[in-house]
């Protein structure tokens, strides 16, 4: 039950571990975007025999500060209470988009992007988008698992990114010989979906530097 169940982060990287080994992987390659991307590290930090390289687009790295906590706190009322409003889909979308994917402060050149997220995300179960953001707040300080990662890795930071500055921590945790940081510009969190045609030579560029090293 996502109402009363307590998940975290560090959870979701063990369910991670559960289907690697129920398809009888052997060698992956992670891919995650916000969340999903620092609960990929967390799954490499650990599992490190099974994972050979892994892409990290907007990942955070820290435990949430106390902003985020705060206005996290109203957003978990709102939706607990009211479900989906105004107030919820604006700061749910800006923990995803950047300031120009929204439109600005009045939002009146909002993205078609945006707007189709906003909607998408009306229909989507509150209770269980509770659950997921409950866990992303309560994440721990990870800091441990990424100086210990031994694995090629790309992070890709959104610049309107909130963890734009977690992506340079992560990075300085890292092996140097084995990390690659690119910043891409006017991005949010969701580079992936925002503006994936500035991810594709950099992806591109690290699956060949895998393939000449026969780990992809």
């Amino acid at each position: 039950d996502a109402a009363t169940t307590a998940t975290t982060l560090d959870a979701h990287a063990e369910i991670v571990e559960d289907v690697v080994k129920h398809f009888g992987l052997r060698d992956v390659t992670c891919l995650g975007v916000g969340a999903g991307a620092t609960v990929m590290a967390l799954y490499a930090g650990r599992h490190s025999s099974a994972c050979r390289a892994g892409i990290f687009v907007s990942p955070s790295c820290g435990r949430a500060r106390t902003m985020e906590h705060a206005l996290g706190a109203v957003c978990k009322f709102n939706l607990k209470r009211h479900g989906w409003t105004p107030w919820t889909l604006k700061h749910l979308l800006k923990r995803m988009f950047s300031y120009r994917g929204l439109g600005g402060s009045n939002g009146m050149y909002e993205s078609d992007l945006a707007q189709t997220a906003r909607r998408e995300m009306r229909e989507m179960n509150p209770e269980a988008t509770l659950a997921y953001y409950d866990a992303a707040l309560h994440r721990l300080d990870n800091e441990h698992v990424y100086a210990s990662l031994d694995i090629d890795a790309m992070i890709l930071a959104g610049t309107s990114s909130p963890w734009y500055k977690d992506t340079i921590v992560m990075n300085s945790l890292m092996k140097a010989s084995k990390t690659s940081w690119i910043e891409i510009e006017g991005c949010g969190t969701v580079a992936t979906m925002e503006d994936p045609q500035q991810l594709l030579s950099p992806i591109n560029l690290f699956i060949q530097r895998l393939k000449s090293q026969g780990l992809a």
